[in-house]
């Protein structure tokens, strides 16, 4: 260390008496021995290591580091694998060429069927060196790859057990873990009441590696009962899985009545984390599920994400969406009487089409700014879009729409524009073919008030049907003009509302 003097000249300084200087550091600590995984006692097994390939080859060598025990995988002869897409040239890209070769898709206008997808190899295993590094596989890899996840398929296994005939009440319980899993799971039980679960929601996790895909689980098994684990799927920008014509989805209930799940959760799938699909999927139940999405739909998919179709009853209490951009959330579809309680939506939108008796309270949805930056071509979450549409798209003669429906409570929060053009997300619409919607209570707050929009501003409710009954919604954020209401009713009842311009001129409207 070194001063100036008071005469200018330098003076270096001694360290103070008895000073000593710290002792140095000690070398961090080598990582802990890699402990080799085990497989259960129904087979399953966890096994997930990196390995290489070259085009045309039956040979995949691992080049993970070795396990505490000296061997480099627990894999053996027959065992089902699954060799991911990621490590090719291509690196797994939509449009290129994966290690397993590739789905070829029969053009129609959609993003998803206008380039061949990469798929990864699944295989069987013929031979493994002593030290598990070398295997023999009974499949060669159609090109190179490096360094490629390599993933035990317990698909083959979980299918395996859901074909054996077991009484009603039957629990079957997945043990703690992350699974790979190389295809769908068709649940076709052959008896009612089975008890599905996993150890915990975030506890037990079946994985489809990059270049898989399929329908998590399909169940025609009326009274089954599903908990108690994640699905993660692998649907990113510019890459994801997809299997014939089939898109990634987690929870199929086919023609499936009473079903229950709850406690189960959702990751990067295209559609459908939990659906009541068919005639005869009645009164399902379904609590604390989640879904995670993190891609942008290039195409509407004509499938949501939580919902019914085609049946009577469910009941879907503290779902959850969480989205990083526009997606067809929650809808009920050609349904009588299905219920969400104390749901949550980021940038996930809600629809009732063509449903009777239906019920939204105490949902929370918020629509980010710049949740949709680019528009895809035939999506539902346009530019003119609603965070709620109450629509009879399918069929405005059908009978259900006299019986109307409830929306108590919304708290909807739009933070901004939604793209680049300046254009505003509406919030909730009954459209002309929907009678007897009843509106209570609940906030449509624009977090912008001043946003005019290039087709509209701050639109909390516009509603064509009859006899619409709104009481006591508040709406903050300016119109654009005279003509750009924030509440807007032809035909009903509008009792204690707030709002800057409220719209209650119809013949058969009253304002109080």
């Amino acid at each position: 260390m070194i001063r100036q003097n008071a005469q200018g000249g330098r003076k270096k300084l001694r360290p103070a008496r008895g000073w000593c200087p710290p002792p140095p550091l000690p070398p961090p600590l080598p990582p802990p021995p890699l402990t080799a995984p085990e497989r259960f006692p129904n087979g399953m097994f966890t096994e997930n290591r990196l390995g290489s390939m070259e085009a045309g080859s039956i040979t995949l060598t691992i080049t993970s580091e070795a396990y505490s025990n000296g061997n480099y995988s627990m894999f053996n002869i027959g065992d089902p694998i699954i060799v991911a897409t990621g490590g090719e040239v291509g690196a797994g890209i939509f449009g290129t060429v994966g290690v397993g070769g590739v789905y070829v898709a029969v053009p129609d206008g959609n993003y998803y069927n206008s380039m061949q997808n990469p798929v990864a190899l699944r295989t069987t295993i013929l031979d493994v060196s002593p030290d598990g590094k070398v295997l023999t596989l009974a499949d060669p890899a159609v090109v190179a790859t490096t360094d490629a996840e390599v993933w035990f398929n317990n698909q083959p296994i979980i299918q395996g057990l859901h074909v054996i005939p077991h009484a009603p009440g039957w629990v079957e319980t997945f043990p703690e873990g992350t699974f790979g899993i190389g295809d769908s799971i068709g649940t076709i039980a052959l008896s009612a009441g089975w008890i599905i679960q996993g150890a915990g929601k975030n506890l037990t996790k079946f994985k489809w590696p990059m270049g898989c895909a399929g329908v998590f689980f399909t169940s025609q098994s009326n009274g089954i009962e599903l908990s108690d684990f994640s699905m993660i799927g692998n649907v990113e920008e510019g890459r994801f899985g997809r299997k014939d014509s089939e898109y990634q989805a987690g929870i199929i209930l086919i023609a499936t009545a009473d079903a229950i799940v709850h406690d189960v959760a959702i990751h990067d799938v295209f559609v459908k984390a939990v659906w009541a699909q068919g005639g005869g999927s009645d009164n399902c139940v379904v609590t604390d599920c989640e879904v995670f999405l993190h891609a942008q739909q290039r195409n509407y998919l004509a499938q949501w994400f939580f919902g019914v179709n085609d049946s009577i009853g469910g009941t879907f209490t503290r779902c959850t969406v969480d989205s990083d951009f526009l997606q067809a959330g929650y809808e009920t579809f050609r349904s009588d009487g299905v219920s969400f309680i104390d749901c949550v939506s980021r940038n996930g939108i809600v629809s009732s089409n063509t449903s009777g008796n239906f019920a939204f309270t105490n949902f929370d949805i918020t629509i980010e700014a710049m949740s949709q930056p680019f528009e895809p071509s035939d999506s539902p979450y346009h530019h003119l879009s609603k965070a709620v549409d109450i629509n009879a798209n399918i069929d405005p003669g059908s009978p259900l729409l006299a019986f109307g429906g409830t929306i108590t409570n919304m708290t909807l929060t739009i933070q901004g524009y939604m793209n680049s053009n300046n254009e505003v997300h509406k919030g909730m619409v009954v459209n002309v073919d929907n009678p007897n919607v009843v509106i209570t209570g609940g906030t449509v707050t624009y977090t912008s008030p001043s946003l005019a929009g290039k087709d509209n501003g701050c639109i909390g409710l516009n509603s064509t049907g009859l006899n619409t009954d709104v009481t006591g919604l508040t709406v903050v954020g300016n119109s654009r003009d005279v003509f750009d209401f924030n509440i807007s009713v032809i035909d009903g009842t509008v009792t204690s509302c707030v709002a800057t311009l409220i719209n209650c001129v119809g013949p058969n409207c009253v304002l109080t």
